[in-house]
């Protein structure tokens, strides 16, 4: 496996399971260690986001609608940021919301295991030429 400097990878879910396995899943796609951040809740990734700078060039934040409702917040800051977010949720009722906040949808209902790491390839790698 072939890892890829891309840029820093938030990951937001109030789930500690989900916690350790998503940085495992982007290993696999070739997404270096240090390059993933993970946090458990809306505010600390929403904080982490406003000292952000251009070096830390984050490119994506990937993030569940679980956060206790606070996922608009993590949306809110990622815009103000400009940078990607992608909601990972099994509740498609927020689909509609997400989309008109031009945030990336997948339900984690259709994933198979080991599908995440596939998908994170589409959302955050930039390959190096």
């Amino acid at each position: 496996m072939v890892e890829r400097s891309h840029g820093k990878v938030f990951f937001v879910d109030d789930d500690e399971v989900l916690q350790r396995a998503f940085p495992r899943q982007a290993r696999l796609a070739g997404i270096k260690a240090e390059d993933i951040e993970a946090f458990g809740d809306a505010k600390s990734v929403v904080d982490r986001l406003e000292r952000a700078t251009e070096l830390d060039e984050v490119v994506s934040v990937i993030f569940s609608d679980g956060l206790n409702g606070d996922w608009r917040q993590v949306i809110d800051a990622a815009r103000e940021a400009r940078i990607p977010a992608v909601v990972l949720s099994a509740d498609r009722s927020i689909q509609p919301e997400a989309k008109e906040a031009g945030v990336a949808f997948i339900d984690k209902r259709s994933l198979e295991p080991g599908e995440l790491g596939t998908l994170l390839a589409q959302f955050v790698i930039i390959p190096i030429e």
